[in-house]
C-alpha cells in the first residue's frame, strides 16, 4: 500500500495541545520538518495559506506519514472545514502539493484556504 502524507503548518503542529493535534499525533508518525511553495496568512486565530509557484514563497511547517488515511482524513476535514473537492462552502480544501525536506520531495495532503 502506498503511503500518505500530511503537511501541517498551523493549530495541528506537535506545539499545540488541542485535541486534533493530539489525535495526529497518535494516527500518524512525524516525519520532520519541511516547507512547501505558498503564502501564509492570518484568517482569525488561526492561519490559512494558498499555493504559490514563486521560490521566495515558503511555509514552514511539519510532515506526518499517515498510518489510517481513511479515518484520519475523516476527522481533520471536520476539524479544518474541509473537502477534496472545489464545491460547497467549505473553508479549506484538501489537495496534494509538493513538501520540500531536507533530505527529500514528497507529495502531501495540505489544507488551502480557499476563500
Amino acid at each position: 500500500m502506498k503511503n500518505e502524507y500530511l503537511f501541517v503548518y498551523g493549530t495541528l503542529q506537535r506545539e499545540f495541545n488541542n485535541p486534533f493535534a493530539k489525535f495526529l499525533r497518535k494516527n500518524a508518525v512525524y516525519i520532520g520538518e519541511g516547507y512547501i511553495r505558498g503564502k501564509k496568512y492570518q484568517i482569525s486565530w488561526y492561519p490559512g495559506i494558498r499555493k504559490s509557484f514563486f521560490k521566495k514563497d515558503k511555509v514552514y511547517g511539519e510532515l506526518y506519514r499517515v498510518e489510517n488515511p481513511k479515518r484520519l482524513f475523516k476527522v481533520l476535514d471536520r476539524y479544518e472545514d474541509a473537502t477534496i473537492y472545489n464545491i460547497g462552502k467549505y473553508e479549506y480544501i484538501r489537495k496534494k502539493w509538493p513538501v520540500i525536506t531536507k533530505s527529500r520531495l514528497y507529495k502531501a495532503w495540505v489544507y488551502f484556504y480557499k476563500s
